[in-house]
Parts: C-alpha cells; sequence; structure tokens
C-alpha cells in the first residue's frame, strides 16, 4: 500500500472516486483527502463550490450541465440567502433520461432554450435560463430581485430583452405565470439587492416611475455621481446606506462632499438604511411622497 509520505510522488488527479484511489494503494478513509461528495475525492485542502459541481457533473453521462441555483452561484449572482447557503449541487438532465440521485445533487430535467456555457471547464446553463428554472421555487419578489442581480450596472449577465424574449418562448414549464408577472417588475442596471427591494417599496406604493443608477452631470457634462434611486424632474434622490464604507475615512469623506455637492444644486436626498426597510417601510414612503409633492409645487 502506498505511504502517505509518496503522495507528493503521484499525479493525482483533481477528483478521483473511491475505487480509483483504492486502485492507486490510497485508501481515502485512512489519508488525507477530502472528501468532496459520497464516493468522490480531492487531494486538494476544500472542496469549493466550482469542485463540488465538478464533482456532480461527473457522476453523470457527457449530456449533463449545472442548472438553477447552482449555476447562478458560479456566475456570481447574488442570491436569497437560504439558496446561497445551501451546498445542493443542481444538474439538469435530459427529460427522458432515468437517473437516481445521491445526498448533495438535485437532478432536474427540462429542455433548454439557450445553449449552455463553459466556465473553467464545466458545462452551465445561460443564466436567463437557470433564472428561469428557479421561478417556481421562489416568491415573486425573490425572483424580481434575482433578475435585477443578473442585469447589474457594472456587470450584467444578460439584457431585459434577452431575459424578456427567454419567458415569452417557454410554454407549459413549472413557474412560467409567475416568470412573465414578474418580469414586469424587473430592472436592469441596478447595483445591490437593497436597490431594488427600495424601488420596489416606492412603486408598490404608487409613486411614480423612478430611474436606477441616474448620472447626474455638473456644468461641463462630467459625471458627478450615480444615484442609487431618482426623480429627476423632482430633482429628488433615495440612496441606501449600507454603512459599508463607516470607518473609512477618506470614502466618508468623499460621501460628504458629494452629498454637499448635491444639495447645493438643488438634490433633496433622502437615505435609506436597513432598518428603514425592516421596520420603517412606511416611513420611507412617507418621505419620498412628500419630497415629491413639494418639489412639484
Amino acid at each position: 500500500m502506498t505511504s502517505l509520505s509518496q503522495l507528493a510522488l503521484i499525479d493525482l488527479p483533481q477528483l478521483f472516486t473511491y475505487r480509483e484511489a483504492i486502485n492507486l494503494g490510497l485508501p481515502p478513509r485512512h489519508s488525507p483527502f477530502v472528501r468532496v461528495m459520497r464516493g468522490v475525492y480531492t487531494p486538494f485542502a476544500g472542496a469549493d463550490l466550482q469542485l463540488r459541481a465538478r464533482a456532480a457533473v461527473a457522476e453523470l453521462p457527457h449530456d449533463a450541465s449545472i442548472c438553477a441555483a447552482t449555476a447562478l452561484k458560479l456566475w456570481g449572482v447574488d442570491l436569497p440567502e437560504r439558496l446561497s447557503t445551501n451546498d445542493d449541487i443542481h444538474v439538469l438532465r435530459g427529460a427522458s433520461t432515468s437517473y437516481v440521485g445521491r445526498p448533495g445533487i438535485r437532478v432536474c430535467r427540462g429542455k433548454l432554450q439557450l445553449e449552455t456555457q463553459l466556465i473553467n471547464g464545466i458545462r452551465v446553463v445561460h443564466p436567463a435560463e437557470a433564472w428561469l428554472q428557479l421561478a417556481n421555487d421562489v416568491s415573486h419578489d425573490e425572483l424580481i430581485h434575482i433578475a435585477d442581480a443578473i442585469m447589474r450596472r457594472q456587470r450584467p449577465l444578460v439584457s431585459m430583452s434577452e431575459l424578456t424574449e427567454t419567458v415569452y418562448r417557454s410554454h407549459r414549464r413549472r413557474g412560467i405565470r409567475k416568470a412573465r408577472y414578474s418580469l414586469e417588475f424587473c430592472c436592469p442596471g441596478t447595483d445591490s439587492w437593497p436597490e431594488t427591494t427600495t424601488r420596489l417599496l416606492l412603486i408598490r406604493a404608487g409613486l411614480s416611475p423612478v430611474e436606477v443608477n441616474y448620472a447626474v452631470l455638473d456644468e461641463n457634462g462630467k459625471v458627478v455621481c450615480y444615484l442609487d434611486l431618482a426623480y429627476p424632474e423632482a430633482m429628488t434622490a433615495v440612496e441606501y446606506d449600507g454603512t459599508i464604507h463607516v470607518g473609512d475615512r477618506s470614502i466618508m469623506e468623499r460621501d460628504r462632499r458629494r452629498r454637499r455637492w448635491l444639495e447645493d444644486h438643488g438634490w433633496r436626498i433622502i437615505t435609506v438604511t436597513a432598518g428603514d426597510l425592516l421596520f420603517d417601510r412606511s416611513g420611507v414612503v412617507d418621505s419620498v411622497r412628500q419630497a415629491l409633492a413639494h418639489k412639484h409645487r
């Protein structure tokens, strides 16, 4: 049997099965290997998401692809905590293929509308497809938030037209009605989850449509800043303060200067915090409504 001191002399693959380890004389239960999932091991220190996804696909025939929540994680999309912390790997198989699942792997079935893509060699469904696959398992609000997340301002994975086309080309699939309804409230160009929460709060309060990440220009046409949410005609902005920069003096000073410039040029800035969204949503709506009413006098 191979000793542990000889591990460095063996060119081990990134993933291998229990049987393959035995054939090398390295029983996994008595070696420093890391168990990725039942019967699959790695010689590396930890099994991250990509490694577990690769292991799950390796367990299935060549047409398997990572889908649903796992696909969106690999794409780097913000998800609700209950999905982001769930370690199950979602794998899509053909509708007519039979497979007995194993712990840690959730097998989904169905046909793809969009071509799969590769992320570090892992076959992953398109972000718009993955979003639609989640429709039956999440709430309306979660579906809207996730749609906004795949259409972020700085790194959009999908355009609004692409998402719309994907939805309306889909028929007789689980969650399609919810997806079509939610699509009406989705918005490209956002920066964060709380920004979407605030936007939905204002829309559902019956206020006029709000612009996201509105570019404020100075006298020379240079961008001074991007406002989270804005009513340009009323010179009113709603900014989410996540206190992420608390303690960073330079950034805090920059934010103060920016706010002073905006107020000097006639903008009313309404700051929203996590506490407001949890405990005082009506207060936020009242402040915005009053600001809009004042500006329109």
